[in-house]
């Protein structure tokens, strides 16, 4: 099986998570992730995208599953 994460929606996320009360900034997410607060900004705006590493310790942060993160499409390998 064959999966991509396509069109990243991070900043919808942080939107949804203030309007639920919870406050997290792109600068505290670089610190916990240890990367600079110019990438998670980059990330956020769609401008780049963080390794898988990088965006499942994310998910993490976030509390959100990858499927939330990122439009995920499943593809059934040719030939299986």
């Amino acid at each position: 099986m064959k999966v991509t994460l396509k069109q990243p929606r991070f900043k919808y996320i942080l939107l949804e998570m203030e309007q639920e009360g919870t406050k997290l900034t792109q600068q505290e997410i670089a610190r916990r992730l240890g990367v600079s607060q110019e990438a998670v900004s980059k990330w956020f705006r769609g401008d780049t995208t963080p390794t898988l590493t990088k965006a499942f310790a994310l998910s993490k942060i976030l509390g959100r599953p990858i499927e939330d993160l990122y439009e995920v499409v499943y593809e059934e390998d040719e030939g299986q």
